[in-house]
Parts: C-alpha cells; structure tokens; sequence
C-alpha cells in the first residue's frame, strides 16, 4: 500500500497498477497529476522524501559554544583566530560559514579572480605567492660584531685606567736565572702556601709513576705475532723460506711445493746435501727456532718428516696455519697396527704374558717369581721403542705417499720449483 501524508492519492486512468512509490519520475507524474485534479499533493511525495521526526525537532543551538569550548581546550583544530571579534547570535556559525565557503570557492577562476586581483600587482590575480626580495646576511656581519665589542671594552679598560694599561698589583714571579733590575723594585716572594698546588701535582705524578707497570713481555724466546698468515700470502712465505734455506745451504737443490693435504713439502736433493743427519737435525732446529717458522706459524708433519722413498730426494712437510691438523689420520700413519683391535698394543702385550705365563708353568718355576718376572717385563714393554721392522715399514710406507705427492705436485708445475 503506498503510504498517503495528509490525503489519498487520486483515483483515475492515470494511476497504473504497476506504480513504483520509490521512483521519482513517476512521483512528479503522480504529483502533477494531482495537483490538476486538485488533491493533497503531500499524498504523492515519495517515502524518502517525505518529514520524518528529525525534520521536526529545533535547530541545534549549541553549536557556537561548543565551537568556542573546543578553541579554547587542547588538542584540537579550531583556532582562536577564526572566532570573529564581536560574537554575537550566529555569528560564530555565520563567520564558520564563510570560511568553509571561501575554502571551497578560493581556486574557483571564475568567481574569485577577480575579487583577488591586487591593484599593485595585476599580473598576479590571486595573490598566492608575494613577490619579495632576499637580501642575505654579510658572511663578515660575526666579525665585525666582535671587533665592536673588542673596541667598546678597550674603551671602557682605558677608561677606568685613565688611559694606561691594566698592570697587576704583584709584580711578576721570576725564575731562578733571573736578575732583579735597579727599576723592577721590590718583587714579592711567594709564601709556602701558593706551592701547595705544585707539590700535590708533583706527588700525584710520582705515584703514578710507581703505579704503572712496565709494558708486557711473555716468558720464553717466541715472539707474540699480532697477525695471523693467511693463505693469500702462501706464495710469499714459501718464497722467503726458500730463499732462506738456499742462505743456509749454498749448492743444494730446493723446492718447496703443496701436497693433495695443502701442506707444504720442502725437498732436497741428496746429491747436493753434505749428509743427511746433519739436514735432519738443522730442519728440526729450523722449524723450531727460527724467525720466517715462527712468524708464519709452521708445524712440522710427524708421519712425513724426513722420509725418504729412494728418489734420490728428501722431504720435510710442514702444515701452514691455515690447515686444520688430522689427529687420529696422524696417529693411525705412526702406528698402523693399532688399526685393528687384534694387532694392538694392549692385545699383543696380554699374548705375550700369556704365552710367557704357560711356558713358564710348563717349565716347573714358581707362580710368585712368574708373576713378578711378567710385571717387570709389561713395564719394560711399555718404556721400549717400536721394533726396528715396525719402525722401517712405517718409514717406507711415509715415504712413499710424500713422493707420489712430490711427483705428482711437480708434474701439475706447483709454486717454488
């Protein structure tokens, strides 16, 4: 049912069944049809645009006070500024008014470009930007307020002085070397209590010369390096040692290459050598004592010191810093047999007591004089060097694995050749 305000809507032809109280072209229709017949045109205004209760209620009339509260509380945008000088009834809201307007009309070329149009400077209608001129400071204006002051406190010294210059009432301290003149006239002593100052400086620059201690300097002959090598300069260190070992023996063939472990591998040549004990020993003191081993920090190989695999060549590994040590692979090298448990020290050892144990109880000796004889023998087991065969197997077998490193090192054209 359509909803009627003040009236019915008018009965005729021209209100058609599928009428639509929502649409307003048929609403002005119905209207004017109305309005001809003489009917409530009120009847025919559509839903949304028909007085509801808030059309009814009065005007808020307290918007100018809250404007004025909120101007004069924090933490908001209404400034003081905006209220008008003579506030009077709805003239805060007339003057809020005409600013909201003037926001909203102040580009507008056709309605204000003309009424913001200065008469000193036609070409600039609205006067948003005002032609000035900047005039910058002189770069000199600090100084030459300074040398202002200068002169006003010269001016005023010379005045209170009466035109001399200030001189002080004790006449200057002179030093020991220092006469007094016949017109310096008395010269005043200084007392015991002025040196007070002097003599607590001078005892506290004597305790802290006690007090501090003397650089430090690590116990034994090495030398504390600040850096340690890094492998950048493995060409340099292996060059420098070199050249110091060609110093040390002059005639001899030496060449310092890496191996497949990055360690260094210096050889020489057994026929250009004097002997071979005598290298030996000097490469142990070499690497232990000396400046270039100390500084690039070289460890010696255990496994492939001094191996010599029969190619007319001897071979000293060393490991650079750089080159994290293997030491399990190490200790496996020096001592193969401990590889498997049957061939071990401690199992080899408890055989041997045990064949000696039977052999002896077999023999008729006494249990106590076995035992004793068996406990003696253990400790003498463990104090005793390696068999000789053990010792040359494990040197052949070193050797060779330094010399297929050597050989093959020197075939790929390694550095110190």
């Amino acid at each position: 049912m359509q909803e009627t305000y003040g009236g019915e809507l008018p009965a005729g032809p021209s209100v058609r069944g599928d009428y639509n109280p929502d649409d307003p072209l048929a609403a002005l229709g119905l209207g004017a049809s109305a309005a001809a017949a003489g009917s409530d045109v009120v009847g025919a205004v559509p839903r949304y645009a028909a007085p509801n209760l808030a059309s009814c209620l009065p005007v808020y009339t307290n918007q100018e006070q809250d404007f004025i509260v909120r101007t004069f509380g924090a933490g908001n945008y209404d400034m003081l500024r905006h209220l008008p000088d003579d506030i009077r009834v709805q003239q805060v809201n007339a003057n809020r008014t005409a600013r909201q307007e003037a926001v909203r009309t102040f580009l507008l070329p056709g309605t204000l470009g003309s009424q913001l149009r200065l008469k000193s400077n036609p070409e600039n209608q609205q006067g948003l930007f005002a032609p000035f001129e900047y005039i910058p400071s002189r770069y000199s204006l600090a100084a030459e307020l300074a040398s202002k002051e200068r002169v006003a406190n010269e001016t005023t010294r010379l005045a209170v002085g009466r035109g001399q210059e200030w001189k002080p009432v004790v006449a200057e301290r002179l030093q020991r070397h220092q006469e007094i003149g016949p017109k310096s006239g008395y010269v005043y002593l200084a007392g015991p209590h002025e040196d007070t100052e002097d003599i607590r400086q001078a005892a506290r620059a004597h305790d802290e010369a006690g007090i501090s201690n003397p650089p430090f300097v690590p116990a034994g002959t090495q030398k504390l390096s600040g850096e340690v090598p890094t492998r950048l300069e493995a060409t340099s260190m292996m060059r420098a040692i070199k050249k110091a070992l060609e110093a040390d023996w002059e005639g001899a063939v030496i060449s310092i290459f890496e191996n497949e472990h990055d360690c260094w591998v210096i050889c020489f040549q057994e026929a250009t050598v004097d002997g071979l004990e005598g290298l030996a020993a000097y490469m142990n003191v070499f690497v232990r004592t000396h400046a270039l081993a100390i500084g690039y920090k070289l460890v010696r190989v255990v496994e492939y010191w001094g191996s010599s695999p029969g190619d007319g060549c001897v071979y000293f590994v060393v490991r650079p810093p750089w080159v994290a040590p293997d030491r399990l692979d190490t200790f496996f090298k020096l001592h193969p047999e401990e590889r498997d448990w049957r061939t071990s020290f401690p199992v080899v050892e408890m055989e041997a007591e045990r064949r000696e144990r039977r052999k002896a109880l077999e023999a008729g000796d006494d249990e106590l004089e076995v035992e004793s004889r068996l406990r003696q023998l253990s400790i003498k087991s463990q104090h005793a060097p390696p068999p000789n065969t053990l010792a040359s197997q494990r040197s052949v077998k070193g050797a060779g694995l330094a010399a297929s490193a050597a050989s093959a090192v020197r075939a790929a054209g390694g550095p110190g050749q």
